[in-house]
């Protein structure tokens, strides 16, 4: 096997069990969620619902900064109103954007040094604590 086709392989693997790990870890949080009373997830899911009724102007009680609400709002749009569907769509969407900046990254530096771009991939993707917190 030439070196260009492993190099293509270790992505492809890595980019697999990235994957397969984001979805156990958004399984795992469908099955435990963060999502509970006094929580941060809680409340902003609460203010994105508070946006998503009232308006980005007028929130009522919105004390924090409006940019994870203003999205949280968007994913209830997608997801419904529901607390564990409005988390599933934020953890796949968050995940997706996550993997997507990694490739990119790995892609800018591939022209200086290919190695550093897989180590890059791997060590980003395949760490389970940066992914359950992404």
């Amino acid at each position: 096997m030439s070196y260009a086709k492993q190099q293509r392989w270790c992505r492809t693997a890595a980019a697999l069990l990235y994957l397969l790990l984001a979805v156990v870890l958004l399984y795992r949080f469908q099955l435990y969620p963060s999502a509970i009373l006094n929580t941060d997830a809680l409340a902003y899911v609460g203010m994105g619902r508070e946006i998503r009724q009232t308006g980005v102007l007028n929130p009522p009680g919105l004390s924090r900064t409006y940019g994870y609400p203003l999205l949280v709002a968007f994913y209830s749009v997608i997801g419904g109103n529901e607390t564990l569907s409005i988390a599933l769509v934020a953890g796949i969407f968050q995940s997706s954007l996550y993997g997507f900046f990694v490739f990119w990254l790995a892609a800018i530096i591939w022209p200086d040094n290919p190695k550093l771009a897989n180590a890059t991939i791997i060590g980003l993707l395949l760490n389970p604590i940066v992914v359950a917190i992404r």
